[in-house]
């Protein structure tokens, strides 16, 4: 939207802000690292609405240079934008997060090696004592067709305590399935979320 560059085109993009109510403070999220740039919305968004500083990896060069032509993507010192694998760069990075975002792709999945236990393990790693993962995955919630939601949340829960899942449309019908994973044992239930949602500038 190029009259308002910021604009969530897409429904789902606008769970990318539910960590920020999780979060017993919202303003502890200082440092967000996001796994796949696409049209930078996330980032964008982020940018403009809290103070954190937002590194994305992005494993296709072009999809980055199209998105600094096409997309507006800001030039500012608090955004860092990598061009490479997310495994890898997690690999190697000795930064802590206190927010990862995964909304990788190739296609309409995926890619392999970061949905595995092995992955999930090293994002805990990069987390900071409270940090939160955020999962965007295209699959149904439930059904024949959501094997794929299913076996992502298995995968995360063997490695952190608590795995919350928010379907975007209704059904189960193949669509954009967020998780969010949290370090912490305590529940975060519905309630708590709706009044973070009034009270909070989220």
């Amino acid at each position: 939207d190029l009259d308002d560059p910021r604009r969530h085109v897409f429904t789902y993009t606008r769970y990318f802000h539910l960590p920020y109510l999780f979060a017993d403070d919202p303003d502890s999220i200082d440092r967000v690292l996001f796994v796949g740039g696409g049209g930078f919305t996330g980032p964008k968004r982020f940018l403009a609405d809290y103070n954190a500083t937002i590194d994305v990896v992005e494993i296709d060069p072009e999809v980055v240079r199209v998105a600094r032509e096409y997309f507006r993507v800001p030039d500012t010192e608090r955004l860092n934008v990598h061009v490479g694998d997310g495994r890898q760069f997690l690999r190697e990075t000795n930064r802590t997060y206190d927010l990862i975002v995964l909304d990788a792709y190739q296609k309409d999945k995926v890619p392999f090696q970061l949905t595995t236990v092995e992955f999930m393990r090293l994002a805990e790693r990069r987390l900071s004592e409270d940090g939160l993962l955020f999962a965007n995955l295209i699959s149904a919630p439930s059904g024949p067709a959501g094997e794929f939601y299913r076996a992502e949340h298995r995968t995360m829960a063997r490695v952190f305590p608590r795995v919350y899942t928010f379907p975007t449309v209704g059904g189960p019908v193949v669509q954009n399935v967020e998780l969010v994973a949290t370090k912490s044992e305590t529940v975060v239930d519905e309630s708590t979320l709706r009044a973070r949602n009034r009270n909070r500038s989220i």
